[in-house]
């Protein structure tokens, strides 16, 4: 096991998890979307990145900004108004610099989200999930990138903005064909379109979730607690209580960051909490690992908790 990769449980009862061990995105052999480059290049650019980090670090400190849910709910009604097509161009043209270990790598944008749902995917084939819930759908490449590489799995997510909805709901409609490249998938056949057709969007607040108790063997979020800080108690006491298994993150978490990194979330109000802490409402860590390629400004840690009932 990799020194980055912990094995939490601590109590006699978690003891019968599903094995772990190993969980992480390690290998970039197949991994989408890298681009060579000299390596010189590569470290003035990220030492640019950092640079830029520390001074919005430092401004932000000064005059705080606080992530209300209008803010939230205002924001990201814009950030997913362009249609799926004009998404899949821009992800398309993004280049980035993520950090492997110790490996600087330069990619486009959908580099990231397939080490994610690679990650997410194998976590919940562990668990052995037949029903998944993710918080804060977006416009629901997740579950559309789950979908295709799990298809015998039902799907829900459940977003705050009504533009998002509708984007998922087109999106799972008609899928561009970079979805199926980004997922693994060779062609799309009947079970594709038939699991895309299953997934359910629904609108609504993570704060006060419209599903009964105990609904979904699993649920997860991905980089959606950042902007979730300031109200942090209410989303975990909810997805304890929709979930009847494991609740997966991969989130900013403050043992995933470096003082930078935790200097920069701070000032952005975006999430920082410690995992441990996800014990107090109800949520039990077996597993947490930043085996992942990592953002420059902030890194991300996955974390499988148990739900506590």
């Amino acid at each position: 096991m990799s020194s980055q990769d912990r094995l939490v449980a601590s109590r006699p009862a978690l003891e019968e998890s599903p094995d772990l061990s190993g969980l992480g995105f390690r290998s970039l052999t197949g991994a989408h979307g890298l681009e060579s480059g000299p390596s010189w290049s590569l470290y003035r650019e990220a030492t640019r990145t950092w640079w830029r980090a520390a001074r919005r670090a430092l401004f932000h400190s000064v005059i705080p900004s606080k992530r209300t849910q209008q803010v939230v709910r205002s924001h990201y009604d814009h950030i997913w108004s362009p249609d799926n097509a004009a998404f899949v161009r821009e992800r398309d043209n993004v280049r980035e610099i993520y950090r492997h270990g110790t490996q600087l790598v330069r990619a486009d944008g959908w580099h990231l989200y397939q080490a994610y749902i690679e990650l997410i995917s194998e976590t919940l084939v562990r668990l052995g999930a037949s029903s998944v819930l993710e918080v804060g759908a977006g416009r629901g490449k997740n579950l559309a990138l789950l979908a295709l590489k799990n298809p015998h799995v039902k799907l829900t997510g459940i977003e705050l903005t009504p533009t998002g909805v509708a984007r998922s709901r087109e999106l799972v409609a008609a899928i561009p064909e970079k979805f199926l490249t980004v997922a693994g998938v060779s062609t799309s056949d009947a079970r594709n379109a038939d699991a895309l057709r299953r997934i359910e969007f629904v609108e609504g607040s993570a704060l006060a979730m419209p599903f009964a108790d105990r609904t979904f063997d699993a649920s997860f979020t991905c980089l959606v607690l950042e902007q979730l800080q300031q109200h942090l108690p209410q989303v975990l006491t909810e997805m304890r209580r929709v979930t009847s298994g494991y609740c997966v993150f991969i989130e900013a978490f403050h043992e995933a960051n470096t003082p930078l990194g935790r200097a920069y979330l701070r000032s952005r109000d975006y999430f920082r909490a410690r995992y441990r802490s996800f014990a107090e409402h109800g949520l039990e860590p077996v597993y947490f690992t930043t085996a992942m390629p990592q953002k420059l400004r902030f890194r991300t840690g996955l974390l499988v908790a148990r739900v506590r009932q």
